[in-house]
């Protein structure tokens, strides 16, 4: 599968509602190499595997779905022999078009006729992957102790180089293809990362050329509620039931604290866990002094989240509704990925959004020092 259908799976969880009727499509499937009999699953990937949301048996080499979607989304066809995959492909899904699918066996690209959005969706995730693999030996790097810190300071660079490139391009491919459903779907998942003026410029055009588009129309709801957790802001509060079972409010801990710093992640968050040392540090040197942090996990399984915070030596306030993404505490500061930081004076105001490693620190040791 693409490197990046788990993203893509925590997107459709959070653009799983839209004030849209349910259209169905069709998809009419052949299979190479594959034996009647053999089930095909469609369904879209997730952190938590195939989400299924239907299955065909194939007969005579073919094997027709007619779901229903509410809007252009990314779908997976999986076809399973004996219990085992064996072929499988994603495509893009638009309302009011019919699909042709050829499955091919030991293969995870399949043949896609009908759909010109797979096709550009295929070249924007073949320039992904082929992006991401110039990440991996820096990852690496990163995560090699044995490299002194200046080494691994200059592989995190490369890898934010690389990181806002994408996002370059990411931005540049949606505004080439509006108005689209594809667009919109393009919009939605990487909304967060796209650069802040290409995100106006996409914004004017969707607002002028696909206004009624239901991932414009989310992303603008998710744009106003930025505002109101924007830097300059008063805090807004959270009450969540702790690791202990005890319920924590925002606001005491703001009031008892110099400095909070409001954390959210999960357990399963790579990206959250390379960076809890840095966090760690800062927690160490600064609690005596007024620094808190108020730490709300997206995970929903609980033995998983507290054996993480016992492991790794997490001594600070740590809560959570077990809800995933559609945590309360999530939904008030729009959350839509992790790790997501805001850090809060004693008068309530949010004085800085995302620091890490050593931007964070030298913030903190600026107040509290």
């Amino acid at each position: 599968m693409k490197k990046f259908l788990i993203l893509i799976g925590l997107f459709l969880a959070n653009f799983s509602i839209f004030a849209q009727n349910k259209t169905q499509f069709t998809i009419n499937g052949t299979c190479d190499g594959l034996k009647n009999g053999d089930t095909v699953f469609l369904g879209y990937v997730s952190s938590r595997g195939i989400i299924t949301l239907d299955t065909a048996v194939i007969s005579n080499d073919k094997f027709t779905f007619t779901p229903e979607i509410e809007a252009t989304t990314l779908r997976t066809l999986i076809a399973v022999e004996k219990g085992m995959p064996v072929a499988a492909t994603d495509f893009i899904a638009e309302v009011g078009t019919n699909i042709g699918v050829k499955l091919i066996k030991q293969s995870n690209v399949g043949q896609v006729s009908g759909s010109s959005a797979t096709n550009l969706w295929r070249q924007l995730t073949d320039h992904d992957d082929s992006e991401a693999a110039k990440m991996e030996p820096f990852w690496g790097i990163i995560g090699d102790s044995t490299k002194t810190l200046g080494i691994r300071l200059a592989a995190k660079s490369s890898i934010d180089s690389i990181s806002k490139g994408i996002s370059k391009y990411h931005a540049q491919f949606i505004l080439d293809n509006i108005p689209s459903g594809l667009s919109g779907f393009l919009f939605g998942l990487y909304y967060t990362d796209l650069p802040k003026d290409q995100v106006t410029a996409i914004m004017d055009a969707m607002s002028k050329k696909m206004p009624e588009d239901p991932y414009y129309q989310r992303v603008l709801e998710m744009h106003q509620a930025e505002a109101a957790t924007a830097v300059g802001a008063t805090f807004r509060d959270i009450s969540l039931v702790d690791i202990n079972g005890n319920m924590q409010k925002l606001s005491d801990v703001v009031k008892s604290n110099k400095l909070v710093l409001l954390d959210f992640w999960a357990s399963w968050c790579k990206p959250c866990l390379m960076e809890m040392p840095n966090v760690k540090k800062v927690y160490q040197e600064f609690h005596a002094k007024g620094f808190e942090i108020y730490a709300v996990s997206l995970d929903e399984n609980q033995i998983a989240w507290q054996n993480i915070v016992r492991n790794y030596g997490m001594n600070w306030i740590h809560v959570s509704d077990l809800k995933g993404w559609q945590s309360a505490g999530g939904k008030i500061y729009n959350i839509s990925s992790i790790p997501a930081t805001f850090l809060i004076d004693n008068s309530g105001k949010i004085i800085a959004k995302n620091l890490r490693g050593a931007e964070l620190h030298k913030k903190v040791s600026s107040i509290l020092n």
